[in-house]
């Protein structure tokens, strides 16, 4: 069957291409094909489908529920000169993505809701995969559980919570509201509220950074504001 790749770089290009997979092919197969069409090695990008990463190269096509004429996003890590030349020699055109919504947050989380497929633009889907390719590069530790979900441990490495280990749950919403910041063990910190929720007045640009925005709650946790509204 044949199925479309949007390769998203690091700056917010854009490069399409159509492959053949079959549904008894592996992760592993999808990537190489990938690879291929985009004149790349493997561990240049990270594929998602439906906004989930595709981690498990051993897994099946067919259990993805990959079907024909649907979208692959790689998110390019590491740039190159093929990249832009590739871009120019594609002239096919795709037809728009399909993508689902955030599945399997905790309780607590159950109020946030994904966007309708049918409100979500294209632009927002390169944003997705550009940051989760940022957050590969700059932020290793952390989790990826889809596109709008991230687990990341943070070890306090000084102030009063030094030593500490605070569980972080970063739930994306969309690209022009800020991130919402949870914590499983929020160890007596005056910025987390009684539902996890890390009550914090950070500077956010529409189509922001996810892993800055991730930088900016670290430096909340090591330096408490105690004028939160969570205290």
């Amino acid at each position: 069957m044949r199925i479309a790749v949007i390769a998203v770089g690091r700056s917010g290009e854009e490069s399409r291409k159509q492959i053949e997979i079959t549904p008894t092919d592996t992760v592993e197969e999808l990537y190489r094909r990938v690879a291929h069409a985009l004149d790349r090695s493997p561990k240049d990008f990270n594929l998602t489908f439906n906004e989930k990463p595709l981690t498990d190269k051993n897994q099946k096509i067919a259990t993805l529920g990959i079907k024909e004429g649907d979208t692959v996003y790689a998110s390019i890590v590491a740039e190159g000169g093929s990249f832009k030349e590739a871009i120019r020699r594609i002239t096919d055109s795709l037809s728009s993505p399909s993508f689902s919504v955030v599945e399997n947050s905790p309780v607590f989380w159950s109020s946030l809701v994904s966007q309708p497929e049918s409100t979500q633009s294209s632009s927002e889907i390169g944003w997705l995969n550009r940051e989760y390719a940022s957050m590969l590069r700059h932020q290793p530790a952390a989790t990826a559980k889809s596109l709008r979900e991230y687990l990341f441990d943070f070890h306090v490495p000084k102030g009063r919570f030094r030593g500490r280990v605070f569980s972080l749950h970063l739930v994306v919403v969309g690209p022009y509201d800020p991130p919402s910041v949870y914590c499983y063990n929020s160890h007596g910190h005056p910025n987390f509220g009684h539902d996890g929720l890390l009550c914090i007045r950070t500077p956010w640009a529409p189509f922001g950074s996810l892993w800055e925005y991730l930088e900016r709650v670290k430096t909340v946790i090591v330096k408490p504001n105690y004028r939160s509204p969570a205290r």
